[in-house]
């Protein structure tokens, strides 16, 4: 029998399933030189598994699809575990849905050579395709975190399966400072609060912080009544780009609205010793990853109607929250952003769109409004 709040943690995970989600986002690889994308042919929506992956380098514009060896599979989550091999989550597509029980943990080589089925406890398919998996180097293992069940959140060795940890009732929300992870989940005290914690590379707690704090935190830093500040559940995190410390960055949305209006969210920066919130912006956005660099935060927001805005790569000084320089993506639908990421060097922009052919446009602040296509030839 679940408990209540296990059965409120469920409801979030399923009206959040298409509001914020950064599944399909491009995945940069540690350094930089390629990214992974989940996506398919135009008409595939954003929160449900993929029809194809594909490996970009942006630099030279070299596209590869990948294709998993196990036929009729879908693709629910991709992550780089180093700059050469992905660890793929898959699942058997049937009749328009993953057939439950059918998802598979795979190691994959970025250059198509090899594919490996990993002896990792199976990822929970719903969960996956919205809270993609985190790696981790707990010790001197590498371990990969990600959703189990709908309610559990592991921590396993990818080389021994090993089960390092598991979180019950709890969502992963993305990485976190010192090398691990935040997680969302009822505070071990009050079991009718939620709270984010941060859990480090050793799996212990670092902080944790209520969602009331956060929002009396945003409130203050946009010199608002905490009533004003609207969220009930987190999208993803964010890790500094090379060159920047001591801060991690954190979506939170309000997931009770239809994807005809946007997400409406707050993005914060938030001290990575403590979880207190350092800055706010605020944004109805699309689905993705929203990111800082140098101060400067990354996003694409959804079409404003009434202030004949189409969609748009938008930037906001994290300071103050105001918007700052807008790129209208021209020709491209809501509905055909599949997500966006910046790089790890905070250089490049990376935006998946779908249609006829999909493709990747590539953004950097010195050419801000010329950005690079890749098409993928399908």
């Amino acid at each position: 029998m679940r408990s209540p709040l296990a059965r409120v943690l469920i409801l979030l995970a399923v009206t959040a399933a298409f509001t914020g989600c950064p599944h399909r986002s491009p995945v940069w690889s540690p350094d930089g030189s390629k990214l992974v994308l989940l996506t398919g042919k135009g008409g595939e929506e954003v929160d449900k598994a993929a029809s194809q992956v594909w490996v970009v380098e942006p630099e030279t514009g070299k596209t590869l699809q990948l294709s998993c060896p196990d036929k009729g599979v879908r693709y629910l989550a991709a992550a780089w575990l180093d700059n050469a091999s992905l660890a793929v989550f898959t699942g058997k597509w049937e009749g328009g849905f993953v057939e439950s029980g059918s998802e598979k943990v795979w190691r994959a080589q970025a250059d198509g050579s090899l594919w490996e089925a990993l002896k990792l406890p199976p990822p929970n398919e719903t969960n996956a395709t919205k809270r993609p998996p985190v790696p981790i180097r707990s010790g001197k293992e590498l371990a990969l975190v990600y959703p189990h069940d709908a309610e559990a959140v592991v921590a396993v060795e990818v080389e021994t399966g090993k089960e390092l940890l598991k979180l019950e009732p709890a969502e992963l929300v993305g990485p976190g400072p010192r090398g691990g992870f935040l997680a969302s989940r009822p505070q071990p005290e009050d079991a009718g609060t939620i709270e984010i914690a941060a859990f480090g590379s050793d799996l212990k707690v670092l902080w944790r912080r209520k969602l009331s704090d956060l929002r009396a935190g945003i409130a203050g830093k946009l010199s608002k009544q905490p009533v004003e500040i609207v969220f009930n559940t987190t999208s993803t995190s964010e890790l500094p780009p090379r060159g920047e410390e001591g801060w991690v960055g954190l979506t939170l949305i309000f997931s009770d609205v239809g994807w005809k209006d946007g997400i409406p969210g707050y993005h914060v920066k938030l001290d990575a010793a403590s979880g207190e919130v350092l800055s706010a912006v605020r944004g109805v956005g699309l689905s993705g990853r929203p990111s800082i660099a140098g101060g400067t935060l990354w996003s694409v927001l959804a079409p404003d109607a009434k202030a004949k805005l189409p969609v748009r790569l938008q930037t906001f000084p994290a300071a103050s929250g105001k918007a700052g320089t807008a790129v209208p993506l021209n020709g491209i639908e809501k509905e055909q952003v599949y997500g966006y990421s910046l790089d790890p060097a905070g250089k490049h922009f990376a935006v998946s769109v779908t249609g006829p052919a999909p493709a990747v446009l590539i953004f950097t602040p010195e050419a801000i409004e010329k950005p690079k296509t890749i098409t993928l030839k399908l």
